[in-house]
């Protein structure tokens, strides 16, 4: 499935039944992008004017600074991604959002989406819970991320986003956890002896 089909099966696995005309009209707001692992699909030296339906892949916000990386939260198939801030006021993004894996997105324009959000009719209310969604994914990205813990956020990426911890470098894994990826190396071999005994 490409982009667009992909986001139409997520509208009806949402129970939003979106009518043929409707998605006529929204198609021409809709931009199917891919992008290689590595990539920088927001920069913090730029201002966000999209939003990034994920259709397949896994994004990051990532804050750099001093040459330093922290993730503070992950972005996988379903989600939306964008800048919030920096695009609501137009202002420079403070964070990165970086693709750890090839990915696969639908680009939409942020004030486009607005209102569809506010006005729009099948396709806002999708918009409406996906944003909710996001919401509370955030809600645990915060939470989790306030534990000085390494082995409870770890713990919380298995069991939410096993995925994550597949298919992302041991790197990316440890700027969420807060740790070198040396410390990660070690303590994923603490974490495999330990659940040996």
């Amino acid at each position: 499935m490409n982009q667009i089909e992909i986001l139409q099966a997520d509208c009806a696995a949402h129970d939003v039944r979106i009518s043929a005309g409707e998605w006529a009209g929204l198609a021409g707001s809709f931009s199917p992008r891919s992008f290689k692992k590595k990539s920088v699909l927001i920069s913090q030296t730029e201002i966000c004017n999209e939003v990034y339906y994920v259709a397949d892949g896994i994004l990051a916000s990532e804050f750099v600074v001093d040459a330093r990386s922290d993730i503070s939260r992950y972005f996988r198939k379903g989600n939306y991604s964008t800048n919030i801030v920096s695009a609501a006021r137009r202002t420079l993004a403070s964070d990165n959002v970086i693709a750890l894996t090839d990915v696969a997105v639908v680009a939409m324009p942020y004030e486009w989406l607005i209102q569809q959000y506010l006005r729009g009719g099948a396709f806002g209310e999708f918009i409406r819970l996906k944003i909710l969604s996001t919401l509370l994914e955030d809600k645990s990205f915060v939470s989790i991320k306030t534990f000085n813990d390494t082995e409870m956020k770890y713990r919380f990426l298995v069991q939410e986003y096993p995925d994550v911890v597949e298919d992302v470098s041991d790197r990316h894994l440890a700027a969420f956890l807060g740790i070198s990826p040396e410390a990660l190396s070690r303590f994923l071999s603490r974490r495999k002896k330990n659940q040996k005994t």
